[in-house]
């Protein structure tokens, strides 16, 4: 049996994230074609991949990286999943440089740090000793003249916001001078997007091609699915999500579950056969799910906490007076909250004949994103609150 990764997609075979990847080829289109006008000219088109945790963004990084390299290792034009004789067949172009930073940054605290681990990930090099010990604008310099000589530096990174609040606003004023001057490419993450990318007086603001991933349909969850299941030589599952029946179970679970490219994969790797067997054995997998969900839980600030501890506890969607009054919290703060909480994709307004026909249209109604989380974390919740 070929295992899949749930949490660092990262490790697995350039083969493998190809053979499990669903839906989102246009998006490493449009990153391998920002890349390819990096090293023909000045063009700089930074992207910026936004979604919460297990919204496949890792999986996204690392393809993007793979393609990349066989690119760059070609001298060709773009890779994509699709053989076109006319990308094969293409002349060389300039050269570019990549640069892969660890997926969780504990090692970056300061803007030094940023351009040490650019450097690093540019391969080992004789005097990275020396270069630990160089200031801020010697190392900008070292990273420009490498630019200078072999192309464009693309940088693939996650969890921006983490880096861009390691670094400070200073650090994020200095990050975009440097990107100015044409030797960064940045491939990025987020989780959220902080003030520094979304306030217009933000250091980063309309600094990057902002490209939101949403949560897998119905088909794209039975098709990546259906790719786990050939991965694992598993033609049973392969056969019974190509029915009626199989499809239906696929709807089951989306409507419990939610979308999320994690949720699916953590199934799909607990028993992926029961997964779609019976709403019952899908109940019997949400213990094994709780850790996912209260890593997720205690990334967030105490008032958010407290507003998801409500949703889960009226078990109803809840207008912003219904979650002041529940919380405690004031209205403005549960409305800037909401909006907080609605980034990382925890909760979402409801559209729903209910609150279109049968409730005050000025109103309007908030519940969870994922509704397995109602399943996962009650007592959790419930112990903090």
């Amino acid at each position: 049996m070929t295992s899949t990764s749930i949490y660092t997609p990262s490790t697995l075979s350039a083969e493998a994230l190809e053979e499990l990847f669903v839906a989102r080829e246009p998006i490493l289109e449009q990153i391998a074609a920002r890349i390819a006008d990096a090293s023909k000219g000045p063009s700089r088109n930074h992207t910026l991949l936004v979604g919460p945790r297990g919204a496949g963004k890792t999986h996204l990084i690392a393809m993007a990286y793979n393609r990349a390299m066989l690119t760059q290792t070609r001298g060709l034009e773009p890779v994509t999943g699709k053989r076109n004789s006319k990308t094969q067949s293409a002349t060389k172009q300039r050269s570019f440089q990549l640069s892969w930073l660890p997926e969780d940054p504990w090692g970056i605290a300061s803007y030094r740090h940023l351009l040490l681990a650019i450097l690093a990930g540019l391969g080992p090099a004789d005097d990275q000793s020396v270069s630990r010990t160089l200031k801020e604008e010697d190392l900008e310099n070292q990273l420009t003249a490498a630019a200078s000589n072999d192309g464009p530096i693309v940088v693939f990174l996650e969890n921006l916001d983490q880096i861009l609040e390691a670094i400070t606003n200073k650090g994020q004023q200095r990050l975009r001078h440097l990107a100015q001057s044409g030797a960064l490419l940045f491939v990025a993450s987020t989780t959220r997007l902080s003030r520094a990318l979304a306030s217009v007086d933000g250091p980063l603001y309309g600094f990057c091609t902002e490209t939101e991933l949403a949560p897998l349909t119905v088909d794209e969850a039975k098709e990546m699915l259906t790719k786990i299941a050939q991965r694992r030589g598993d033609s049973q599952t392969v056969a019974a999500l190509d029915t009626p029946q199989g499809l239906s179970r696929v709807r089951t679970v989306e409507h419990l579950a939610g979308g999320q490219p994690r949720i699916w994969s953590i199934l799909a790797s607990l028993s992926i056969d029961g997964a779609i067997s019976t709403t019952d054995a899908l109940l019997a997998t949400f213990d094994h799910l709780t850790p996912y969900y209260q890593e997720q839980l205690s990334r967030l600030s105490p008032n958010q906490r407290l507003i998801i501890s409500a949703l889960i506890d009226e078990d109803r969607a809840l207008t912003v007076k219904d979650i002041a009054s529940v919380t405690g919290i004031d209205q403005r703060s549960v409305s800037g909250t909401l909006t907080e909480l609605r980034a990382r994709r925890w909760v979402q307004p409801v559209d729903s004949f209910f609150t279109r026909k049968l409730t005050d249209k000025r109103l309007t109604y908030y519940d969870l994103a994922e509704p397995l989380a109602t399943r996962c974390l009650p007592n959790e919740v419930n112990e903090k609150r």
